[in-house]
């Protein structure tokens, strides 16, 4: 199990922290890098055994080394990222396809009203033609009416 070691000073070295770590478990390996960004060292250091990992991040976390405090956090695993870009993954599909439902519902709603309108305003029309045509033909046969 590999533990991150935060917040080293510049002039620690690896013995410095085998030592440290070694007073709680055994130590496998152990690098010490510094952070391309902001040039702070940090360290990585790796231990077989998961209850010794544990036991160490426990007592050596906030121990003060060369007047500073360190800091300690467990290095997930590649196949626990993997899961966890898996299951992000999963919701995110899981999310976009309630969005669609949602909006296609919306569009549907939507779509419905305008055409519940549209025939509705097409049937007033319709029934203004039918009386206009009724009146028309009615005017119609009066004249002829009075033709004959």
């Amino acid at each position: 199990m590999k533990i991150f070691v935060e917040n080293l000073t510049h002039s620690v070295a690896n013995n410095d922290l085998i030592k440290l770590f070694e007073l709680w478990g055994e130590v496998e390996s152990l690098t010490i890098k510094n952070d391309n960004i902001s040039g702070q060292p940090g360290g990585f250091v790796e231990a077989p055994n998961r209850l010794e990992a544990l036991d160490m991040i426990q007592n050596v976390n906030g121990v003060v080394l060369f007047g500073k405090a360190l800091k300690l956090s467990v290095v997930r695993e590649e196949d626990d990222r993997r899961n966890i870009d898996e299951r992000r993954s999963s919701e995110e599909r899981r999310n976009n396809e309630d969005r669609r439902i949602a909006s296609d519902r919306r569009v549907k709603s939507v779509s419905y009203a305008y055409n519940e309108r549209f025939n509705s305003e097409r049937r007033v029309e319709l029934g203004r033609r039918l009386i206009i045509t009724r009146r028309l033909s009615s005017d119609r046969r009066a004249i002829s009416e009075r033709r004959v």
